[in-house]
């Protein structure tokens, strides 16, 4: 039986976040609300520079959520400790565009070597969806196709395989565009035998299967009540 997956649309710390962080000036801020999840951590807070004041709700570098170490829940208990009693906060903001703030800049060196790999995994996925669709044809055993006037549809052996080619293809149709438009209408295509290297890792069954998970985990974590909606 195969799966049909009908949609639309498909996070990392960035290096250069980071590093323009670093140039940041410290501020005083209070706590107005602090909301704890085990992969993530919102909170809301005000501060005053040069007079004026602002309220903002970015809490680190990162704009992914993940439950990696004890992080997210050191970095509960210092906010909420400190809302429940009203100590003020160190933030830092861009002094020039004051804003712009951060409750914790440093960088999670382990999230961001982790996050990069799963990048190049994507990236690699995405060429090689780019390949085959560059080279399709209709005796091929095909996983997704683009449908004028609809948009894009995928198939697999499960819903989490067919769902995994539809994010894949997503990622690969801006990465098409961008290499015909370079090319100006001449691009080069792999060799027969680094196609089919890559496709027999990257475009199993399992392998989609098994690299949904992650995304899955992250679908149930924020929206907990879908498994229990009729």
């Amino acid at each position: 039986m195969e799966v049909v997956i009908f949609s639309s649309k498909g996070p990392v710390p960035t290096f250069d976040s980071w590093r323009s962080m670093q140039a940041w000036q410290p501020a005083s801020a209070t706590l107005t609300d602090v909301t704890s999840a085990s992969s993530r951590t919102e909170a809301r807070y005000q501060y005053r520079v040069n007079g004026a004041d602002y309220e903002n709700d970015r809490v680190y570098v990162a704009s992914s959520n993940d439950s990696i170490g004890s992080y997210q829940k050191d970095l509960q208990t210092r906010l909420t400790q400190s809302l429940r009693s009203g100590r003020a906060i160190e933030i830092w903001y861009n002094p020039r565009r004051p804003q712009e703030s951060v409750i914790d800049r440093d960088m999670r060196w382990g999230l961001f070597t982790l996050m990069s790999v799963f990048s190049t995994v994507f990236l690699l996925t995405g060429l090689t969806v780019c390949y085959f669709s560059m080279t399709w044809n209709e005796e091929d055993d095909d996983k997704v196709a683009i449908h004028v006037g609809h948009g894009l549809f995928s198939t697999g052996s499960t819903v989490d395989e067919a769902a995994w080619w539809f994010v894949s293809m997503g990622k690969a149709c801006p990465c098409r565009l961008q290499l015909l438009a370079s090319a100006a209408g001449d691009y080069e295509v792999w060799p027969d035998d680094a196609a089919a290297a890559i496709a027999a890792a990257l475009g199993s069954p399992m392998f989609g299967w098994l690299s949904f998970q992650t995304l899955w985990d992250e679908i149930v974590e924020e929206y907990p009540d879908l498994l229990t909606a009729v």
